[in-house]
């Protein structure tokens, strides 16, 4: 095994890889003995933290007990692995879409528009990669971009409604 760290979200892919190749059994297996599988150690606290974070998004069912999280997929936890994990041309499209996004904000910060927060936002949209479609990642690119403009204008709109009262008295 490598020692260099496994992301968060590749863990949490694992998991879901390793489940859905145990078939619809229901043999109770948890988190860390699913990644064991995959050749990668994880404590406890991490194994429940990972299959908290799967249940929040509804990927899987989560069964706690004294003796550990015991884990099943849902349907659209089959459906996310059947057509996101296994499927290379998503894989593909998605590491066109990360490099993308992080050409973005790279271009914007040479060119000194924005902020560190915008950046941080642009960043945190890679994140949606994989999980919703590449359209609705650029809408919200949309929204981020409009909303940084708005704050820009903001001083003005104030002044301009401020005038618009001012006339009104």
């Amino acid at each position: 095994m490598s020692n260099k760290p496994i992301p968060f979200r590749r863990k949490k892919e694992l998991v879901l890889l390793a489940r859905y190749e145990e078939g619809p059994d229901l043999r109770r297996i948890g988190v860390v003995e699913l990644l064991k599988q995959k050749g990668v150690e994880v404590s406890v606290d991490e194994g429940h933290q990972i299959a908290r974070t799967l249940d929040d998004e509804g990927l899987i069912e989560l069964s706690a007990s004294q003796s550990g999280d015991y884990i099943s997929l849902t349907g659209y936890g089959t459906e996310h692995v059947e057509e996101v994990l296994l499927n290379p041309s998503l894989l593909e499209d998605s590491n066109d879409t990360i490099q993308a996004i992080t050409d973005f904000s790279l271009t914007l910060q040479k060119l000194e528009l924005g902020d560190e927060i915008l950046y941080e936002e642009i960043e945190d949209l890679k994140q949606l990669v994989g999980k919703v479609p590449k359209k609705s990642i650029l809408e919200i690119l949309i929204g981020k971009l409009v909303s940084f403009g708005l704050g820009w204008l903001k001083p003005e709109i104030e002044k301009a409604l401020e005038a618009g009262r001012n006339l009104l008295n």
